[in-house]
């Protein structure tokens, strides 16, 4: 089975533009887990319906950029380059405005957020390596290309993501472990979310405005 595999692997990660697709669509079976685990809370934590049910939307958004930059990477249309940044430029400002509203929902409402440590420790190793490799990578930046600019929208997506999905971990872990009895997390929730949701608006405005450039098509 893993000499099966090997040719592939070796293939991807030998080749940028197919590692970037293939990264991608990670992502979107990430995504797609996501969603099934907030459906699932849905039920199970119905007066924390509309938290879950506004993740479930965020979520959609980032995994609808994801597949339309997968699709368009595979087109031969001219400008897909710039195509592939105003889909995510419009993506990332979605996903502010939903970012911001969910954090300010949470702040008013308040909204139980389970998990034990185990949990805790399962979903903080993956925001914590996620995070280091969507701020670590530079591919694409600097560089023209409808490759180079997929690798790009695809770095900002995950940038945006793990930024509140970070807010959230922090959040568990000051509930979890009691920290200051809790009195901190009405703060954590309002301010880290509109910290993450500031971040993804300028990310997105920095490239539907940002300076056109001369790109191959």
């Amino acid at each position: 089975m893993t000499d099966r595999i090997r040719p592939y692997v070796e293939r991807i990660m030998s080749d940028p533009s197919l590692r970037t697709r293939a990264l991608i669509a990670l992502s979107v079976l990430a995504d797609a887990l996501l969603v099934v685990y907030d459906i699932a809370c849905v039920k199970l934590f119905g007066r924390s319906a509309t938290w879950y049910v506004g993740q479930i939307v965020w979520t959609v958004t980032l995994a609808c950029a994801r597949v339309a930059i997968l699709v368009m990477d595979r087109s031969s249309a001219s400008r897909k380059a710039r195509h592939m940044e105003v889909v995510t430029g419009v993506s990332l400002l979605c996903t502010a405005l939903e970012v911001c509203l969910l954090s300010v929902f949470s702040r008013r409402f308040g909204v139980p957020l389970p998990g034990t440590s185990l949990f805790v420790l399962v979903d903080g190793l993956y925001v914590v390596i996620k995070l280091v490799l969507s701020f670590a990578s530079k591919t694409g930046f600097g560089r023209d290309g409808s490759d180079a600019t997929a690798a790009r929208c695809r770095i900002l997506l995950s940038r945006a993501e793990v930024l509140f999905l970070f807010s959230i971990l922090f959040r568990r872990l000051i509930e979890v472990y009691g920290w200051l009895d809790g009195s901190l997390i009405p703060q954590v929730n309002l301010w880290q979310g509109l910290i993450a949701g500031i971040a993804a608006a300028v990310m997105g405005a920095t490239l539907l405005l940002g300076p056109h450039r001369k790109r191959e098509h």
